[in-house]
């Protein structure tokens, strides 16, 4: 799938558009979503110290559980606002198929899952060091590599999330993004609201 999302994605959704969507994909990958921005969020309010208490496993699962939901919740509604502005610009709005585009949009960002979860336990390693060694400055560099690596899936991502919800609105480029925009724009005050209660 991600070799088809690549090399032709316009297509690739058309196929993954033509068939009914399965929860059971859909779902997990709304989750990958939501992991990837949570993980952000955590590490701005806490920087690197994530597992400076020693619970390398705990701050994994309290990422992978956290943005799991945040991910199945904020997907699930935001999709709804997507199809409710749809309206304003004629848009073809099939909900399932926009929710299909947020699943398969974010199959980049497993890859930087892989690389968070990675990150977590070099960095814990890193934080274990008594003293700086050549294994630790090794770590913070590769650490650092990736935490920029990221960036790749990110914009792979939106992308094809872009490319992905015009084909499923039949909307032009300015209208797509217009589209978005305004739901984004209705979904930002609840947004900041839960964000007041800070992890």
């Amino acid at each position: 799938m991600l070799q088809k999302l690549w090399r032709n994605p316009t297509k690739t959704f058309d196929e993954i558009l033509s068939k009914d969507i399965r929860w059971i994909q859909i779902l997990p990958l709304f989750a990958v979503n939501g992991i990837y921005l949570v993980y952000y969020l955590i590490k701005a309010e806490r920087g690197y110290n994530l597992t400076s208490n020693g619970k390398l496993w705990g701050a994994i699962a309290g990422v992978l559980v956290i943005g799991s939901v945040w991910g199945i919740i904020s997907n699930l509604f935001v999709g709804y606002l997507v199809k409710v502005t749809g309206r304003i610009f004629n848009a073809e709005n099939n909900l399932k198929k926009i929710y299909a585009v947020f699943a398969w949009s974010s199959v980049p960002l497993i890859i930087a899952c892989i690389i968070i979860i990675t990150s977590l336990i070099f960095i814990r390693v890193i934080l274990a060091q008594e003293e700086t060694s050549t294994l630790s400055i090794f770590l913070s560099l590769l650490t650092i590599i990736l935490n920029i690596g990221m960036i790749v899936p990110a914009i792979w991502s939106f992308i094809l999330f872009y490319k992905g919800l015009k084909v499923a609105q039949k909307l032009d480029m300015t209208k797509t993004i217009l589209n978005y925009l305004l739901a984004i724009a209705i979904y930002a005050p609840l947004y900041y609201l839960i964000m007041a209660f800070k992890f």
